[in-house]
């Protein structure tokens, strides 16, 4: 399943979520409908924050560069987004992850309340 929303506007964040297992086909249509909701974001407010809700997410790697190229990759998400927090399960990889990568523009987080509260921290 893959689901977009906006959860706040002032500033604008994106709440982008992939769980269970997800087709190709589904990855097609939901990232379609996620580059909708991110132009219209886009042309209201310019730039925007980015929460990736992975938790449940069954990863299968064929679906998931595909999901990468189409969506994490596209010229809107690269060009317009402030501050992503990822949202995943607990798991080693995850501690990898945010070992390696965290910034003070990327973070990684097992509880959507924690990345939604470092969201609406900004930190200039």
């Amino acid at each position: 399943m893959i689901e977009t929303s906006i959860t706040g506007m002032d500033p604008a964040v994106i709440h982008h979520r992939v769980s269970g297992t997800v087709s190709d086909q589904e990855v097609l249509v939901g990232v379609k409908e996620a580059l909708v909701l991110v132009r219209d974001v886009v042309t209201l407010s310019g730039k925007f924050d980015l929460i990736l809700d992975m938790r449940g997410y069954v990863v299968n790697i064929q679906t998931h560069r595909r999901w990468s190229l189409e969506f994490k990759e596209h010229e809107l998400i690269v060009g317009n987004t402030d501050r992503v927090a990822v949202v995943g399960d607990d798991s080693p990889t995850l501690d990898a992850e945010k070992a390696l990568l965290a910034s003070e523009k990327l973070n990684f987080f097992t509880s959507l309340a924690e990345a939604e509260r470092w969201i609406a921290r900004k930190v200039d």
